[in-house]
C-alpha cells in the first residue's frame, strides 16, 4: 500500500505543528494580556502612544493578531481604534490591519493545512465546499455569515484557505463585507472619546440594525 504521506506533507505537517505551538504560546501567554489592555482605551492609548510614530504600526499588528490568533475578540481593537485614533483614521488602521490578517491566515490555510486535511476528508468534500464558497449563493452565504452575531468571523477565513477557493474572490467579498461592522464599531469608540452621546445613540441604532438584520437573514437562509 503507497504511503499517503509524502515527505512533503510531512513537512507541510512538521511546519503546521510548529506554527500551533508558537499559537499556542502567544495565546496562553500574551493574549490575557493583550485583550485585557484592549478593555481599556485609556490605557491601550498610552500604551502605543510610548512607541511614537510606531504605535500606528503597534497597532496594526494587534489586529492582525486578533485574525490570525481567531479567538482573540476583534471587536475590542475596532472600538479601541476609534476611540483613539478618532474617524475616519481609527477605521483606516483597524480595516488595514484587518485586511493583512485575513490575507495572512488565509495563506497558512492555504500552505499548511489543505493537503493535510485531504488526507482526513474526501477530496469530494473539499471541492464542493470550495464550488459552493466560488459560488453566487456562497458569496451570499459570506456576506451572511459576516453580518450574524456570535459567528467568529476571522475562522471563515481558514475554512475557505482550506477549499479550492479562487483566493482573490473569497478575500474581496470578506474583506468588502466586513466594511459596516468596523466602521460602526471605530465609530462608537469615537463618539464615546469625544462624549458625543447624540453619535452615540446613531451609531448603536445602526448596531442594532445591523445585528437585526443579521439574525433575520440568519433564520431565514442559514439552512441553505
Amino acid at each position: 500500500m503507497k504511503n499517503k504521506f509524502s515527505e512533503g506533507l510531512i513537512l507541510k505537517i512538521i511546519g503546521a505543528l510548529l506554527l500551533a505551538a508558537v499559537a499556542a504560546i502567544v495565546l496562553v501567554k500574551f493574549a490575557p494580556q493583550i485583550v485585557e489592555l484592549a478593555r481599556d482605551p485609556q490605557k491601550f492609548a498610552g500604551y502605543l502612544n510610548s512607541f511614537g510614530y510606531l504605535g500606528f504600526a503597534v497597532f496594526i499588528f494587534f489586529e492582525v493578531l486578533q485574525v490570525v490568533i481567531a479567538v482573540i475578540p476583534g471587536d475590542l481593537f475596532h472600538f479601541s481604534a476609534g476611540f483613539i485614533y478618532g474617524m475616519p483614521l481609527g477605521f483606516i488602521l483597524a480595516y488595514f490591519g484587518e485586511l493583512l490578517g485575513a490575507v495572512i491566515a488565509f495563506g497558512l490555510a492555504r500552505s499548511f493545512g489543505a493537503d493535510i486535511v485531504k488526507k482526513f476528508v474526501r477530496e469530494e468534500r473539499i471541492q464542493k465546499t470550495g464550488r459552493l464558497i466560488n459560488s453566487a449563493k456562497g458569496t451570499f452565504g459570506i456576506l451572511l455569515i459576516c453580518l450574524v452575531p456570535a459567528i467568529p468571523k476571522d475562522v471563515l477565513v481558514y475554512v475557505a484557505g482550506l477549499t479550492p477557493v479562487k483566493p482573490s474572490r473569497f478575500l474581496t467579498v470578506f474583506l468588502l463585507s466586513r466594511i459596516p461592522d468596523i466602521f460602526i464599531k471605530a465609530s462608537g469608540g469615537s463618539v464615546l472619546y469625544y462624549h458625543n452621546y447624540t453619535g452615540f445613540i446613531i451609531i448603536m441604532a445602526a448596531l442594532l440594525l445591523l445585528v437585526g438584520v443579521g439574525y433575520i437573514l440568519k433564520n431565514k437562509f442559514i439552512k441553505e
